[in-house]
């Protein structure tokens, strides 16, 4: 993968890790304001697992990775 698709990439992973960290957010304030009977249900807790391995691999990609095998460790975290 060159240089400038890698960025792209990666930001554009960044972009969908924020998007997935407003769900749950939204979910979390959703259960804390609520007063009556609001379940905070495994879906919400999966959105925020997929939020942190999309920002940790966006991350990986962007900054960290000079390596083809560490590459290879982002595409699986994806």
């Amino acid at each position: 993968m060159t240089e400038r698709a890698r960025k792209i990439s990666a930001s554009i992973i960044f972009m969908l890790g924020f998007t997935q960290f407003y769900s749950f957010l939204s979910a979390a304030y959703g259960y804390f304001a609520s007063e009556e009977g609001y379940d905070f249900i495994w879906n919400y807790w999966v959105i925020g697992l997929f939020m942190l391995l999309l920002v940790g691999a966006g991350f990986l990609l962007l900054k960290v990775i000079r390596l083809e095998s560490q590459r290879l460790l982002s595409s699986l975290v994806l």
